[in-house]
């Protein structure tokens, strides 16, 4: 992490932490090579060229520096706590000592002139490509430098010329063939880790795959596990609702012609006879709400006359309720569809409708059932007040469940949800279907377990 000036966090990328990463753990194979190619190169000053170095102490010190230098960056290197400003002190301080040490040795004919080519591959390497270049850049703008002072006449001295041309020349092949041994060792190990980041690569790809199918495979068993709770869900209001509509709205109608028949057989008791007509009235109620509360479980009405008629009847029962006006728009013609898809766009019309009196604030609504070839339509727009998709709105809390869980009925039976909305201009809900589904006759399965399990 780096901070600027302005107090901004900079977080470091993911290609600088890998450097880092890789400066951590060559930090001191570099020092060591570092250190060698330093004494190599002072030792043929000192050994061959002394006489040609004016001032020699200049080349002393800069091998002391040299040295500081490098074990000084060792730290920050072991600490991943390297800076650009860091990575170009690094270049600095060892490309530039390596150049005054080749304009002293002859300039373009020094012996020690490859050394540069090593660098830079390091530098390439270890730090980035992009390092590399600088450094390719650095050694150029370095040697051009020391070049153009031997026009000016402060180039190698004449003693130059005291170094024989043969010793010269053995220095160039000794010095050649010892780096082409530390190239070679390089490139040894370069490929090596290529191929060892080949293999971590394969592995890596080998793991993706193994995880995306069982992603996959996961999803597989996420989707058969909700169609499995779609299918008991349904099949447990189903029974409730039946349950409800037979078992207790009969016996609450026998209770009340039960309680019809004493207030009739007790004239003599007024008072009586309109404490029990309030309670018949009350279980009246209770009757309705029973009524009420099973058409909302399971629509008798869907399974007798089919989706048009309980979308109809759904339709005008939350008018009556909420006073919110609903238009509907739907076909003549009954659609052929599986009892899925039926199922699945009446609870459609169920969340948006509630939704619409919890939330929009709405005066109207259209409801319109489109049926195109294989595929069946439901949309269900309001003029209420909306919200805003991107950063959500009045009551988008609690009915985020109610849109998620239409999406996924959608998407259940290979359908598609879309919604649309903002501010001051109402919501739209929009959900097509194919008109048959591969699983159909799986709710009656459902429906038959569930008996079984409920008892």
């Amino acid at each position: 992490m780096v901070v600027d000036s302005g107090g901004k966090v900079n977080r470091p990328t993911t290609s600088w932490v890998l450097c880092l990463e890789r400066i951590h753990n060559r930090a001191y194979h570099m020092l060591l090579a570092r250190i060698v190619e330093g004494l190599v190169v002072w030792g043929i000053l000192e050994g061959f060229y002394a006489a040609a170095i004016r001032p020699l102490w200049a080349s002393r010190l800069l091998l002391v520096l040299y040295l500081l230098v490098n074990c000084a960056l060792v730290l920050p290197q072991r600490r991943r706590a390297v800076t650009p400003m860091l990575v170009w002190l690094d270049i600095i301080a060892n490309l530039a000592p390596m150049a005054a040490a080749t304009h002293w040795s002859g300039g373009l004919d020094s012996p020690i002139l490859p050394i540069f080519v090593i660098k830079i591959g390091n530098y390439g390497l270890i730090y980035s490509v992009a390092t590399g270049v600088r450094a390719a850049f650095a050694t150029v703008f370095l040697l051009s430098g020391f070049q153009l002072t031997g026009h000016l006449g402060i180039g190698p001295s004449a003693e130059l010329r005291l170094v024989p041309e043969s010793t010269r020349q053995r220095l160039t092949l000794g010095f050649g063939t010892f780096l082409f041994v530390v190239g070679s060792y390089g490139a040894v190990r370069f490929f090596r880790e290529i191929g060892d980041r080949e293999r971590r690569l394969t592995q890596a790809l080998e793991e993706q795959r193994r995880l995306s199918a069982q992603l996959l495979e996961d999803r597989e068993r996420l989707r058969q596990l909700s169609q499995r709770l779609v299918d008991v869900s349904e099949a447990t209001m189903q029974a409730v609702s039946r349950e409800l509509h037979d078992d207790f709205g009969q016996a609450i109608t026998a209770a009340r012609l039960d309680l019809s028949r004493i207030e009739r057989a007790l004239p003599q008791y007024p008072e009586l006879q309109r404490q029990l007509g309030e309670v018949r009235h009350q279980l009246g109620g209770i009757l309705e709400n029973v009524r009420n509360l099973s058409h909302m479980l399971r629509p008798a009405v869907l399974d007798d006359l089919g989706l048009i008629a309980a979308l109809e009847s759904y339709a005008v029962r939350f008018s009556e309720r909420t006073g919110i006006h609903v238009e509907v728009q739907l076909p003549t013609v009954e659609p052929q569809l599986a009892s899925e898809v039926q199922l699945a766009l009446y609870r459609t019309l169920q969340e948006a409708l509630t939704n619409v009196a919890r939330h929009a604030r709405a005066r109207s609504v259209l409801v319109v059932l489109e049926h195109e070839h294989d595929r069946v339509r439901l949309r269900i727009r309001d003029d209420g007040q909306g919200f805003n998709l991107e950063q959500g709105g009045a009551g988008q809390k609690s009915t985020g469940f109610g849109i998620t869980g239409m999406r996924e009925r959608a998407e259940l039976y290979g359908g598609r949800f879309f919604l649309t909305s903002s501010v001051g201009r109402g919501t739209e809900i929009s959900v097509e279907l194919p008109v048959s589904c591969p699983r159909e006759g799986a709710r009656g399965n459902g429906v038959e377990t569930n008996y079984r399990a409920v008892g």
